[in-house]
C-alpha cells in the first residue's frame, strides 16, 4: 500500500478553537467537505462585515428590540382598556330585550359640555 503525505497549513485558530483532525482520516472525503464548508462560513462572515450586512446575530438582536417594543406598546394597551370606565361594558351587556352587545353612553366633553352618544347599535333592517 502506498503511503501519501500530504502538505499542510498548520489548523487556523477559530476563536478559542483551534480545529484538530486525525492524520489517519485528514484526506477523507468527509473530512474535505467540512473544511469546505467552514472555509465558507468563515469567507460568508468577512464578507457581511466588509458589506455591513447583518449577520444572523444582528438580525435576532433587531427582532428582539422588535418584540420588546410590542410588548411595551401591549402593556399600553392593556393599562389603557383596563382604565376605561367603559372596559368590557359591551361583552357583559345584556337587555331585558334579549339582545347582547347593544350598549351606548352618553358621553359629555369635558371643556364644553357637548354631549354625544358612543356605542354598538343595530344595523337598520333590510
Amino acid at each position: 500500500m502506498e503511503e501519501r503525505t500530504q502538505e499542510s497549513e498548520p489548523p487556523k485558530e477559530i476563536g478559542a478553537v483551534t480545529p484538530s483532525v486525525d492524520p489517519s482520516i485528514e484526506g477523507s472525503e468527509e473530512v474535505v467537505h467540512l473544511k469546505k464548508r467552514l472555509r465558507l462560513a468563515e469567507l460568508d462572515r468577512e464578507l457581511r462585515v466588509v458589506e455591513g450586512t447583518p449577520g444572523p446575530d444582528a438580525k435576532v438582536t433587531a427582532l428582539e428590540r422588535t418584540v420588546e417594543r410590542l410588548q411595551d406598546k401591549l402593556l399600553g394597551l392593556e393599562r389603557e382598556v383596563v382604565e376605561s370606565p367603559l372596559s368590557g361594558l359591551r361583552a357583559g351587556f345584556r337587555c331585558s330585550c334579549g339582545e347582547d352587545g347593544l350598549v351606548s353612553v352618553e358621553v359629555q366633553c369635558s371643556s364644553c359640555a357637548d354631549r354625544t352618544t358612543y356605542g354598538w347599535f343595530p344595523t337598520a333592517a333590510e
